[in-house]
């Protein structure tokens, strides 16, 4: 394995996020007057080219790869649980049916997630993600 930069990268994806327009001259962003729902999508693909796919290199995993995700405080309860998945999966395996905001840490050689909702308005528990000790397809 090989650890990269020390600086933490992070990454947001909002469920009620808000199109924008950049502005090259201006290295700047506007609400756009347009919007075709692609905001999630785009949030998702830049989440995955600047933190997960440099995770999976540190880690030597693949897109694919069995992982286990696990907190030990969720919903208004502060329950613990895991899901088994993979990589490509995440996002989707940590989102809610309703409003929520995921928050992406990547040090260098881990990453964590952490979800708001209306019911974790404090947020999770760290999502700690790590190699799957299940021999399922996922």
């Amino acid at each position: 394995m090989t650890e990269i930069e020390t600086q933490t990268l992070t990454a947001e994806l909002d469920s009620d996020c808000t199109c924008e327009d950049y502005d090259e001259d201006t290295d700047t962003s506007k609400p756009s007057e347009s919007c075709f729902g692609d905001c999630w999508t785009d949030s998702k693909e830049n989440f995955v080219a600047s933190l997960l796919k440099p995770y999976l290199v540190v880690k030597g995993w693949e897109m694919d790869t069995p992982i286990k995700v696990a907190s030990s405080r969720m919903t208004w309860q502060g329950i613990r649980g895991w899901a088994y998945t993979t990589p490509e999966r995440l996002v989707d395996t940590l989102t809610l049916n309703g409003d929520f905001r995921l928050v992406f840490e990547f040090d260098g050689h881990d990453l964590t997630a952490i979800r708001y909702s209306h019911d974790e308005p404090m947020g999770t528990g760290k999502f700690v993600i790590e190699l799957s000790d299940e021999q399922d397809d996922y």
